[in-house]
């Protein structure tokens, strides 16, 4: 029987994937434009820097950036997104993605910017599947928690506009031997339990199921009123910078006196509206 590498049509080329470059950018200057793939994986670096190339990736921001960019101090939403062109329509079957992030991707990014609106489109459009909290000390020069990020553009019925989130941090062993800070590993049986979890999609007490909706959350504006020397409403619009709750909300009580509060809630999920 042949091997994988000896049937298999093998395309390594040499260059940045994420800013590919031919003598044009026709077609999104990609060396495999208009082509599309059944499974895509990626293991993108950490947190790393790519204001190196800033100006070439914004050339392919009607393209596979389209959906925005994340900040420049880490690239891993680059990488997803321009696996993200490469799936096939679902009309064709669709195309299934695995990433592997840090935590970062998560929460990164202020509300309608950047990560954020990223993150956003992708449950808009229904593309994420599940989320699989992996086990810490499983990398040689980090030890720090991972998640893998599984995309599908045709999930089927039970799947749709839900996520399911795997807890398998308990599924390792340790090493025999650390390798700077890899002092876990995951065995068989752990990978078994893993895609049997995934199988399954259904909530217990290590899997939770949610709402795409669930993940929206609100940038809140505080308008603070109160009346001058002439007994006319003053406006006084102050950002709330930390999380609304009652003690800093009495710090403003206390400041401005009597005053009626208003919040304007911006949502990425339906268009802003003013509660008093």
């Amino acid at each position: 029987m042949n091997n994988y590498w000896e049937t298999s049509d093998i395309n390594i080329t040499h260059g940045n994937s994420l800013i590919p470059h031919i003598e044009s950018i026709e077609d999104d200057g990609d060396q495999l434009a208009g082509k599309h793939f059944d499974y895509l994986i990626s293991n993108p670096p950490f947190g790393v820097n790519w204001s190196d190339y800033k100006d070439d990736a914004l050339k392919f921001i009607a393209s596979r950036y389209q959906w925005g960019t994340p900040d420049i101090s880490d690239r891993a939403f680059l990488f997803l997104l321009s696996m993200i062109e490469k799936m096939k329509p679902a009309d064709q079957g669709g195309s299934k993605i695995a990433i592997l992030f840090n935590g970062s991707p998560l929460s990164n990014g202020d509300a309608l910017q950047g990560a954020s609106e990223i993150r956003r489109h992708l449950l808009e459009a229904d593309l994420l599947d599940s989320i699989i909290m992996m086990p810490d000390q499983m990398f040689y020069n980090t030890g720090i928690y991972t998640y893998i990020w599984i995309l599908n553009n045709n999930k089927p019925a039970h799947k749709k506009d839900q996520v399911l989130i795997i807890n398998a941090r308990e599924q390792f062993e340790k090493e025999p031997k650390s390798f700077g800070n890899k002092r876990n590993r995951i065995t068989d049986e752990h990978r078994a339990w893993i895609h049997n979890k995934f199988s399954a999609w259904q909530a217990d007490e290590h899997c939770k199921k949610f709402n795409t909706t669930d993940f929206a959350y609100h940038k809140v504006k505080i308008v603070f009123w109160q009346e001058d020397e002439n007994n006319q409403p003053m406006w006084i619009p102050e950002p709330l910078s930390t999380q609304l709750n009652n003690a800093n909300v009495k710090k403003q009580f206390d400041f401005y006196a009597d005053f009626t509060l208003y919040i304007v809630i911006q949502s990425p999920f339906k268009d802003g509206e003013q509660i008093s």
